[in-house]
């Protein structure tokens, strides 16, 4: 079955792999129906169970999947006939996709795509240009919120308070650590997870991770407090955040929210303004019970993402080899 996909339809598949997830897991398989058509699955192996036990933020993946999958098979003159199959979360077939040709390329996408990442260093606080403050809320399901504002303020704090109860959890502590690549030949063999390259640690802590640090090393309460410190350090240096809602928070809609966030991702990619998700305020209690109020929002909220300008360029993530997540 592995040979069935036609090469241009692999390609596809592998814009499509680049796109983000939570922990690094690439949560995705590929079933093949016939050359040009397949069915998106969810590998339950590669679920989140406590960090995101509805898996909210995995159909949130899916739908970013979905966005370079119609991205890229336009630039390759492919028009795509989508189906979404999920009828709970909890389902493996997630997308049908059949490809056909068409005459629309947009070749500038392929690179887009390739080149967009989620920047993890603190960013300048310099103010986002209001031009791209009003593309975010030209979308009435998006909104932009200063830094430098009260709710910036209530913001910065509430990711650093999530953070830290989540950090201090161990299930959900020891759940990243199964993420977390702590040897160069893992990375190399393993293709997902985070790096300390893809945390975006300063070289010296990058040695001494590879040297010292393992599994049992993500449980001390001075890796988890090293984790709040940076995520104060991420959280306090940006112009602000990108807030992302849904209608109602069904399949579709989430589906749709992690379209966005991809097609917003690669608007910013083309305008070198950094993005990164800090999804902990949605997971943890009171914050995400509190948000919708304290933002004043009409819809749930379903992605906070940090925005600004950055120096500091990031690296993109490892990414699993087609081969590896087409199944029989």
């Amino acid at each position: 079955m592995k040979n069935i996909l036609a090469k241009e339809v692999l390609q596809v598949l592998e814009y499509g792999s680049m796109a983000p997830s939570g922990h690094n897991t690439q949560p995705w398989g590929v079933k093949p129906i016939s050359e040009h058509e397949f069915v998106l699955l969810s590998q339950k192996d590669r679920w989140l169970h406590q960090v995101d036990p509805e898996n909210r933020e995995l159909l949130i993946t899916m739908g970013a999947f979905w966005e370079n999958v119609e991205r890229s098979a336009r630039a390759m003159g492919l028009q795509v006939e989508s189906k979404i199959l999920a009828e709970t979360p909890q389902d493996s077939q997630i997308l049908n996709f059949k490809l056909s040709p068409c005459e629309d390329k947009n070749e500038h996408d392929l690179e887009l795509i390739e080149k967009r990442s989620f920047n993890r260093y603190p960013y300048d606080k310099q103010p986002l240009d209001p031009i791209l403050i009003s593309e975010i809320e030209s979308n009435p399901l998006h909104s932009f919120f200063r830094r430098d504002e009260d709710i910036g303020e209530w913001l910065v704090e509430s990711l650093v308070k999530s953070n830290k109860k989540q950090a201090m959890d161990d299930a959900k502590q020891e759940e990243l650590s199964n993420w977390l690549r702590f040897s160069r030949s893992e990375v190399k063999d393993k293709l997902d997870g985070l790096s300390p390259e893809m945390l975006a640690l300063p070289t010296v802590v990058r040695l001494l991770w590879y040297t010292l640090y393992n599994k049992k090393s993500a449980l001390s309460n001075s890796f988890r407090n090293a984790g709040v410190n940076n995520a104060r350090k991420q959280a306090e240096h940006c112009a602000g955040f990108v807030i992302i809602s849904s209608k109602n928070g069904s399949i579709s809609q989430l589906l749709q929210v992690g379209r966005d966030l991809e097609s917003l991702a690669l608007n910013f990619t083309e305008k070198e303004v950094s993005l990164h998700p800090m999804s902990q305020v949605l997971e943890e209690t009171p914050w995400k019970d509190e948000i919708k109020d304290k933002l004043g929002l009409k819809n749930q909220p379903e992605m906070v993402v940090r925005a600004g300008y950055s120096s500091e360029n990031h690296k993109t993530s490892l990414r699993r080899k087609v081969e590896d997540f087409i199944q029989e």
